[in-house]
């Protein structure tokens, strides 16, 4: 009678170890809070509150208060604040000290230098380079390249800046 007891609970504790997982998988996180609520598989998170409160999945975060409460997929964010208000948006580069960082439902957005693209919010595929360049930019399908350029556009769509303050 021992012997079948001991196997039920084996049974049962096994059953219950697999059933019971939320599936989180091939996560790393390392920072205070970073990862906290996690819920999304295969997101790599570096600093505090990074992906803190994640429901997604494939997201890269480096930085103090990266992509902290996103629900949306594919997103590279790096330095502090980088995609920072983040919600629904999905397939974001952002890499720079507060690049994208007002962006909630944005996508398609690639951010390169300290604040572009900043006050994004819903504008899509938007290129970006050059320190704030875009900076104001709600608008979509635009390209700056340069220091400052195009800093000022709020609503512009389908545009194209090349240059220093442009």
């Amino acid at each position: 009678m021992k012997m079948k007891t001991t196997y039920l609970l084996a049974i049962v504790t096994f059953f219950g170890v697999v059933f019971s997982s939320n599936g989180q998988t091939q996560n790393t996180f390392s920072g205070e809070n970073a990862g906290a609520n996690n819920t999304g598989n295969v997101n790599t998170g570096f600093g505090l509150n990074s992906l803190r409160n994640n429901t997604s999945h494939s997201n890269n975060a480096f930085g103090w208060g990266t992509l902290s409460f996103t629900s949306g997929g594919f997103n590279c964010a790096f330095g502090n604040e980088a995609l920072f208000s983040n919600t629904t948006g999905s397939l974001n580069l952002a890499f720079g000290t507060r690049s994208l960082l007002k962006n909630n439902i944005g996508t398609r957005n690639i951010a390169i230098g300290h604040r572009t693209l900043e006050s994004n919010i819903n504008g899509n595929n938007n290129t970006s380079v050059g320190y704030a360049s875009l900076l104001l930019n709600n608008g979509s399908s635009n390209i700056a390249i340069g220091f400052t350029t195009a800093k000022n556009l709020l609503l512009g769509d389908s545009n194209i800046f090349l240059g220093t303050e442009t």
